[in-house]
């Protein structure tokens, strides 16, 4: 893989709607690193030296909504990185939503729509 590749921070609990998004992710020439589990995510954090490009999570991790874990991968990279959150109860995102660059999108959204929100989301061209 090249170095120049954008990197994916994927959380998913769900190990075949993950796999999945992580063959579309590198479909588009990311690097993915992904997790069902967001200790485990943070843990695989410690050990390589990136900087995502975007992240992509459901709306409530194991023990708190995925808005906290975003805001503290923001601070730690001092950057507003774009997030795109998987939800299955649409009504629910507004409680959450307050911060900038985060798209909320229906867990069962179609891959080409997929695709081209990721895109807009970093400003890069769809492949």
């Amino acid at each position: 893989m090249p170095d120049n590749l954008k990197t994916a921070l994927l959380l998913n609990t769900d190990p075949m709607v993950r796999k999945g998004l992580e063959l579309l992710l590198t479909d588009m020439h990311f690097k993915v690193i992904s997790s069902g589990i967001a200790a485990d995510l943070k843990s695989k954090l410690t050990n390589v030296s990136i900087k995502p490009d975007i992240l992509i999570f459901p709306l409530l991790l194991e023990d708190e909504p995925s808005i906290y874990f975003i805001r503290s991968l923001r601070k730690h990279y001092q950057r507003k990185i774009p997030a795109i959150i998987l939800n299955h109860d649409a009504p629910m995102h507004k409680l959450f939503m307050t911060d900038e660059n985060i798209i909320v999108l229906p867990d069962q959204v179609k891959p080409a729509t997929l695709r081209e929100r990721i895109s807009e989301s970093i400003a890069c061209p769809i492949n």
